[in-house]
């Protein structure tokens, strides 16, 4: 099996494919989003956009609170097993980019320009990865490959806030 904390590409003999490996591997790839091409990430970070929009415009604060930290360790997990079988942070893996997108909507209006904003703007912070970032990139497994993007969600958030701040 590939090393937790290896990168790169699948290994060359991958555990064969188990009942539970299959909706596993559609939830790693953020339902499919994983095999759009180009920037797989991006493509990853629009349909959290939307379940964001609904579930904040919808439920009481604590439904998208429980659906951010339920999506955020369902990124772990599923990323976990899905590296196995495409390689440590592959393309292919964008659950991570939901966790990361809805984190950044926290607490924001549902506007549709704070929402373009946000999806550009955490983008931009996973793209760069800027501290601590890079380092949470290298933790093991599941954690390595979603908590980099949480903390791109967070920069993200700080930014929009920011920005809506000075614009009063």
């Amino acid at each position: 099996m590939l090393p937790a904390s290896s990168k790169g590409p699948p290994p060359e003999n991958p555990p064969s494919l188990r009942f539970l490996d299959y909706p596993t591997l559609l939830l790693a790839s953020g339902l499919g989003t994983g095999f759009l091409r180009p920037y797989a990430g991006s493509w990853g970070s629009i349909p959290p956009l939307f379940i964001g929009w609904y579930l904040i415009s919808t439920q009481p604060p604590w439904v998208f609170s429980a659906v951010v930290a339920g999506v955020t360790a369902l990124a772990v997990l599923t990323a976990e097993r899905a590296q196995y079988f495409w390689g440590h942070d592959a393309k292919k893996i964008t659950i991570d980019e939901y966790a990361g997108m809805l984190v950044t909507l926290i607490g924001l209006p549902t506007i549709w320009w704070v929402y373009l904003a946000s999806f550009f703007a955490f983008r931009f912070f996973d793209i760069l990865k800027p501290p601590p970032a890079r380092q949470l990139e290298s933790l093991p497994g599941g954690l390595g490959i979603t908590l980099d993007d949480v903390a791109a969600g967070i920069y993200a958030n700080i930014l929009m806030r920011l920005v809506l701040w000075l614009m009063g």
